[in-house]
């Protein structure tokens, strides 16, 4: 019979998508925002913005690792609640980047790198709100351990 993964590991992969969406917004998108020349670019409070997509993921993590420091307490079933917030929170973001994928697509040629990049962020987000959510909704065993 397979072995059951636990809730560790999989938490564990969402706070990797949740870190791969910060470095890539911190080194593809804003680099390709900085150097936008449409007209009607503001890239100064873009990447104000985008900002927040660096900090905003990681606490995300944060959260994610705090959630699995619960699972060692016996006892506590506060992880449920919490990976359902985790999973709506990433959805939320999700959203917040289709809007500025949307934007960029508009500003040419120039800009196609940064749109690809942010839908890429909107995939990983959107896959680590589904593994919080799927997580916040499974049985496992009440131990301690994962």
């Amino acid at each position: 019979m397979p072995k059951r993964i636990g809730r560790r590991p999989i938490l564990r992969l969402g706070a990797a998508l949740a870190l791969g969406v910060a470095i890539i917004v911190a080194a593809v998108v804003i680099p390709a925002v900085r150097a936008d020349t449409h007209p009607l670019a503001s890239p100064d409070s873009a990447i104000y913005g985008f900002r927040n997509f660096i900090i905003l993921p990681q606490v995300f993590i944060a959260a994610v690792l705090f959630s699995i420091s619960l699972l060692r307490r016996p006892g506590v079933r506060l992880l449920n609640p919490v990976s359902g917030v985790l999973g709506l929170m990433a959805f939320v973001l999700a959203l917040f980047l289709v809007d500025a994928a949307l934007a960029f697509f508009k500003h040419g040629p120039g800009m196609r790198v940064a749109s690809i990049a942010l839908l890429v962020c909107i995939a990983l987000n959107v896959l680590a709100g589904v593994i919080a959510v799927l997580v916040s909704f499974s049985r496992f065993p009440e131990t301690g351990r994962a």
